[in-house]
């Protein structure tokens, strides 16, 4: 929490909120923000956003986490340049494939969709309530 937050019940909630929750969500609603920020043509929060999604990565789960980090250098490069179609086109295949991989996992089939969830740190999307 922030040192403000103590003084800000708001604002500590908020934080309190983003602590709870399920770190699949959170990764979600970062998705979801870099995604508005690209249609508000917002780059400092499509900026942020990305930042968050590379906090989250655990590189140590190997290949798919580097290849995440890859990409998503790529597009912090390509929201710097403005290039807002094509950012929003990888975040959207990106987050679908994210929900895919969840419900394969809640399903329990897919060795590879457990591979991919583990490229996240257990604790989901580190600083998301920044975005809130």
């Amino acid at each position: 929490m922030t040192g403000g937050a103590a003084h800000n019940p708001l604002q500590a909630y908020r934080e309190q909120q983003v602590l709870d929750e399920d770190p699949m969500r959170l990764l979600f609603m970062v998705y979801d923000v870099a995604r508005r920020a690209c249609r508000e043509k917002n780059r400092r929060l499509a900026l942020r956003a990305l930042e968050e999604m590379i906090g989250a990565l655990n590189l140590e789960q190997g290949e798919i986490a580097r290849g995440m980090l890859s990409l998503y250098d790529y597009l912090m490069r390509r929201v710097r340049e403005g290039e807002w179609d094509e950012v929003t086109q990888i975040l959207n295949t990106l987050r679908s494939a994210w929900v895919s991989a969840q419900a394969q996992q809640k399903r329990g089939d897919g060795k590879a969709a457990r591979s991919l969830m583990e490229t996240g740190r257990a604790g989901g999307v580190g600083g998301a309530e920044c975005l809130m």
